[in-house]
């Protein structure tokens, strides 16, 4: 399996829901604090779909704050049987943003109904779903982002 950021570059994702198939920690999170696997290691690992690749993608997580929002998601608040978590990434597009990107989260974490991946990347639902419909079925059930209230660096 191809690892993203090592094989595959980061900005072949800019602009996709990816979905995640997989969560594998290497860390966890006890009392608030991350227990890490040791430094060389990846917080945790993803096993993605994406809509622009082939085959599945693995994507390690280095990011203190893409970490802590994967464990809750699941491992605190947990996938519940119907629905799947979609992720996609940051592209901070200002100069600051742009500067300190290689230090700054890389995700964003969205729980849907399960199978909103497969309906938001077919062509027919994509030509029939406008305007408000299409705005009800996009709003997820839960949103993990690590600038909820502040977008200055995107």
């Amino acid at each position: 399996m191809k690892i993203l950021g090592k094989d595959i570059a980061w900005n072949k994702i800019n602009g996709e829901l990816c979905r995640v198939l997989d969560f594998i920690p290497h860390a966890s999170v006890q009392n608030g604090k991350i227990e890490s696997a040791g430094i060389s290691t990846p917080y945790a690992s993803l096993t993605l779909e994406c809509p622009r690749m082939a085959e599945k993608v693995e994507c390690p997580i280095i990011h203190r704050v893409d970490f802590t929002n994967l464990w809750e998601v699941f491992k605190e608040r947990e996938v519940k049987e119907n629905e799947e978590v979609l992720v996609g990434r940051y592209e901070y597009r200002t100069m600051l943003g742009k500067l300190f990107s290689s230090f700054l989260p890389k995700i964003y974490i969205l729980i849907y109904p399960i199978g909103s991946y497969n309906k938001f990347n077919n062509k027919s639902w994509q030509e029939k779903t406008q305007g408000e419909a299409w705005a009800k079925e996009m709003r997820p059930i839960a949103r993990k982002d690590p600038f909820p209230d502040n977008r200055f660096l995107q």
